[in-house]
């Protein structure tokens, strides 16, 4: 009896791991604001256009409809800004209140059928049907990503790259 309370609990404690990995915080960072109103991010590109309908809006709230790189607007407020109330000095906080979910199983199923082929999607590192971490171990290598470059033991490699045993076989 107790080896199968042992074992429930540490299903449970390994499924609500894998739970815990799936939830996305809040993208929270600091609003840059052109004298406009508008919302820019670090290139200076328009990400956000003021909604004063917006119902939650209040003195001290300020939601932003979205705008991609083509210059599309949303019909939602996809930006929240008010003023971090950590600060002494006038900073405000951007959350993205509208968190995108991908879905990243045709990248595995194709990961999958790439057999020893290393996949670089969206930041992420896609190798034999598994999402891996940066400094991961595949195939004998260590594989890293980091300053938007891939790396396999050290050599700087595209997404697309077959390794085995830790050579890569072309790249």
């Amino acid at each position: 009896m107790l080896r199968y309370f042992l074992l429930i609990v540490i299903f449970l404690l390994v499924c609500i791991d894998s739970l815990a990995q799936n939830i996305e915080k809040p993208e929270i960072k600091q609003a840059k604001i052109r004298g406009d109103g508008n919302l820019t991010d670090n290139d200076n590109f328009i990400i956000g256009i003021r909604n004063k309908d917006d119902p939650r809006a209040d003195n001290f709230s300020f939601f932003y409809y979205g705008v991609d790189r083509k210059g599309n607007v949303t019909d939602y407020s996809v930006y929240k800004v008010y003023q971090d109330r950590n600060s002494t000095s006038p900073v405000y906080l951007q959350e993205k209140i509208v968190v995108e979910v991908k879905n990243y199983d045709g990248i595995i199923n194709e990961s999958t059928n790439a057999y020893n082929i290393i996949l670089l999607v969206d930041e992420k590192i896609f190798f034999n049907g598994e999402v891996l971490e940066s400094g991961s171990v595949a195939s004998g290598g260590v594989v890293v990503y980091t300053n938007e470059k891939l790396y396999y033991n050290g050599q700087k490699i595209q997404s697309g790259t077959k390794v085995l045993n830790g050579v890569i076989i072309n790249g």
